[in-house]
């Protein structure tokens, strides 16, 4: 029996994210929720990995957010995945190196965590001395124009 995809079965994904949310709760007394701009997401992710990256986004945006409520922005899906996310207007995206791209996502990642490198860390899924070697590179960049929020994922 062949069975669909993930990102084929919406009502399944609505279904999982409950089931794992109230496992993921154990023995904290407030159960986690989504706010409908993270279901929307979880709806329209492609979900490559299906219902283990599934489990594994939730787990990681309920071990990580601080918040009983859980947002778009706390789930660990890349909006590069998302096509949603990113801009429909093609003649505004710019190509830019790699290397800028990891930089202002390291940049964004911090801010997203006030500052916490540790917490940082976890979120990309690398090791904090490996966070603070690409940290000390970015900063001996040489000046360069700034770039600005809306820019970053057009």
């Amino acid at each position: 029996m062949l069975v669909p995809p993930l990102r084929d079965r919406e009502d399944d994904i609505e279904l999982l994210t409950d089931h794992f949310l109230d496992e993921f709760t154990g023995r904290e007394k407030v159960r986690r929720t989504l706010t409908p701009a993270a279901r929307e997401l979880l709806r329209s992710h492609a979900w490559p990995g299906n219902i283990r990256e599934l489990r594994n986004a939730l787990e990681s945006a309920v071990i990580l957010s601080e918040n009983p409520v859980i947002d778009a922005f706390d789930l660990p899906i890349s909006s590069l995945q998302h096509g949603k996310l990113m801009s429909s207007n093609a003649e505004e995206w710019q190509p830019l190196p790699l290397k800028e791209v990891e930089e202002i996502h390291l940049l964004r990642t911090l801010k997203h965590v006030n500052g916490n490198k540790k917490k940082a860390a976890e979120l990309l899924g690398i090791e904090r001395s490996t966070l603070y070697a690409r940290l000390r590179n970015a900063e001996k960049k040489p000046e360069q124009k700034p770039i600005a929020d809306k820019d970053l994922l057009q």
